[in-house]
């Protein structure tokens, strides 16, 4: 597997569950959902208590920060960011999701950006960067 499903994974929940609908409603509370989901990506940092996936193909990074360190946006979580190339240093862009957003917004949110059919734009709606 080198991508995230495209579909959310639904944890394994007992009989006393309750549905929460609108999803966004649900809260950040279990972040297993968002770790299965990046299960295959590589392991770029994991230390000091923080973990950096990296997506062996689309140029994306994600942190999951429960210590956040320095340098990070203290009330950030997770921390998606975006680079022009896999293995790049120097992010296009990046976007943080705090401690009380749902997982299953949080895995939307990478399915969409390391979709494999990319978006449609005129190249002067592109960012210097990313044209070819």
């Amino acid at each position: 597997m080198d991508a995230i499903p495209a579909e959310v994974p639904q944890p394994a929940v007992g009989p006393d569950a309750e549905v929460t609908v609108p999803v966004w409603l649900a809260g950040g509370i279990d972040t297993r959902p968002v770790f299965d989901a990046l299960e295959a990506w590589t392991v770029i940092d994991g230390t000091a208590g923080h973990v950096i996936v990296e997506h062996p193909a689309r140029g994306v990074r994600v942190g999951f920060l429960p210590e956040r360190p320095d340098g990070y946006d203290p009330d950030a979580l997770w921390e998606i960011t975006a680079y022009a190339d896999p293995g790049d240093t120097r992010p296009m862009w990046k976007t943080t999701f705090g401690d009380h957003t749902p997982a299953e917004a949080i895995i939307a949110f990478i399915v969409a950006v390391t979709a494999p059919a990319g978006v449609l734009r005129h190249p002067d709606e592109l960012p210097r960067h990313s044209r070819r």
